[in-house]
């Protein structure tokens, strides 16, 4: 019975779909907070519907919620492609859609950690960063950062894989240090090919640079500041007048991955409150919003 409710609200979230283009495209655009929402119950419903019906463990449950609010939106993005057949907005879509389908699985999870570790492992920064700056910035300058970050990543991979790491945390601190030299190395790195490019990135490697040597500090003085928070955090603030898209959903990635590293046991609430103001912190080299 419960699939069939689920099948039933997927059917009527299509029908409304193509209803909505329709009306859209002889109306014109749609105010943004209605679009938001509209992803938000669809593919969040769709999330929250599957990981309410399937069986098995609560991670497992909560994976299969995402899949089925991107499978979702997907199909929202087929019906709607004659209407407005624009990639970009398609990508900005299923960006929100995964958002939404992460929130919906939180909420069927509440305080249980499986969500939570599945949130984490989905909206890790290795995939949020790039995708956020590919909207922010285009191609070129997406890869140049992830090009200056490959000698970091490289190494918390080395060292996970060679059982240097406790965890893929690096929960304990001494174990932090050389993988924050390394890490530090890379920003400089940046900062200096950044030079040659637009405003938009050089206050990007400076606000990396910033955030940088604040949570190294941090983290090397005892505190385990969450990353996976401060990160989307900081570079949500950096694009307000860059991309306010990009902004919106690094705003709602450190929102919902504030809940997650807490369910998961992760972080303390202390520790998410620091990324924060870490994040709030990098303002004073790109001024106020």
């Amino acid at each position: 019975m419960r699939w069939i409710a689920v099948a039933l609200w997927a059917f009527v979230a299509l029908a409304c779909t193509a209803a909505l283009g329709v009306a859209g495209a002889k109306a014109g655009r749609w105010p943004e907070e209605a679009h938001l929402l509209g992803h938000l119950a669809l593919c969040g419903g769709i999330a929250a519907a599957t990981a309410w019906t399937m069986p098995g463990t609560m991670a497992r449950r909560a994976a299969a919620g995402v899949v089925a609010g991107l499978a979702l939106g997907g199909a929202i993005e087929a019906v709607q492609h004659g209407f407005h057949p624009v990639w970009r907005e398609a990508a900005f879509d299923m960006g929100i859609d995964l958002l939404s389908a992460v929130a919906g699985t939180l909420v069927v999870g509440r305080l249980s950690s499986g969500p939570g570790h599945v949130a984490s492992a989905i909206l890790h920064p290795l995939i949020i960063v790039p995708a956020g700056l590919a909207l922010a910035l285009g191609l070129p300058w997406t890869l140049a950062v992830v090009a200056a970050g490959v000698p970091a990543v490289g190494a918390w991979l080395a060292g996970v894989a060679g059982g240097h790491f406790t965890d893929a945390d690096v929960s304990q601190r001494p174990q932090r240090a050389p993988l924050v030299a390394v890490g530090m190395l890379s920003l400089v790195g940046f900062l200096a090919f950044a030079h040659t490019g637009p405003d938009p990135v050089r206050t990007l490697s400076y606000v990396l640079l910033a955030g940088g040597v604040l949570g190294s500090a941090l983290t090397l003085g005892g505190l385990k500041v969450s990353g996976h928070v401060a990160i989307p955090a900081a570079l949500a603030l950096w694009a307000m007048h860059v991309e306010p898209r990009a902004a919106q959903w690094w705003f709602g990635a450190a929102l919902l991955l504030s809940w997650a590293r807490w369910t998961a046991g992760r972080h303390r609430p202390h520790e998410l409150v620091a990324a924060w103001l870490l994040a709030g912190a990098t303002l004073a080299v790109h001024g106020p919003w």
